[in-house]
């Protein structure tokens, strides 16, 4: 005969009350202290990390080509870029450091988008490969926390992330890029589009304003 203790109850308790409220689904995204690493870096490790990647999943200046971004004109831009990028997930195995980065996204209220990609560094910090493998849309940061948990997880595992897409979830759908129309070309690091964009003209110009300031002063 088994005899119920108040602890024996309690268990009880919680154990029917995770049938009604999908105890399962939350613990699978409980953070992960495993996957990520973050809470090992000091923080100048978090920002000499960002600062190695931030002019490839950085926003661009609208006057710098993908060619003149990593001159030193526009390291305080980039500067700027690392401080308002935080590093949410970081993970370091011997072939690459995998990292998911945040932003604020432009909204009525808080919300923030984030990038999920991998990267290897040599021994200068500097990148030799490079891809960002999503972006999600925006959301509230308690929204995406567990998001980016699962998307993080599967992104280490490799897992096939598509049926996270919008054409895959609808509405619901937690990754924005990669779609039909936008894809990331590794071989430029940049995020390409088959739509056209009716201001690259006014683009190009302000790009070749600045490359004319950027030579003037190399001349001096």
């Amino acid at each position: 005969m088994i005899k119920y203790t108040f602890a024996t109850t309690t268990l009880l308790i919680i154990l029917l009350g995770c049938l009604f409220t999908n105890c399962e689904s939350q613990v699978e995204f409980q953070p992960s202290v495993e996957i990520n690493h973050v809470d090992q870096l000091s923080d100048t490790a978090v920002y000499d990390f960002k600062w190695s990647i931030i002019r490839y999943v950085g926003r661009k200046p609208e006057d710098a080509s993908h060619e003149n971004k990593f001159h030193s004109y526009f390291d305080e831009h980039y500067h700027n870029q690392a401080r308002t990028h935080q590093l949410e997930f970081y993970h370091a195995t011997p072939e690459k450091t995998f990292f998911i980065l945040s932003r604020i996204a432009p909204s009525t209220q808080l919300k923030h988008v984030t990038i999920g990609g991998y990267v290897v560094l040599d021994e200068n910090n500097e990148v030799r490969e490079l891809e960002e493998v999503f972006r999600t849309w925006k959301r509230t940061p308690e929204e995406l926390m567990p998001i980016n948990q699962l998307l993080f997880e599967k992104m280490m595992a490799q897992d096939d992330l598509s049926v996270y897409y919008t054409k895959n979830m609808g509405l619901d759908a937690y990754i924005e890029f990669p779609n039909d129309e936008v894809w990331y070309n590794k071989a430029s690091n940049t995020w390409m589009s088959s739509r056209e964009d009716v201001l690259q003209e006014f683009y190009d110009e302000k790009i070749k304003r600045t490359q004319q300031k950027i030579d003037s002063l190399e001349i001096q």
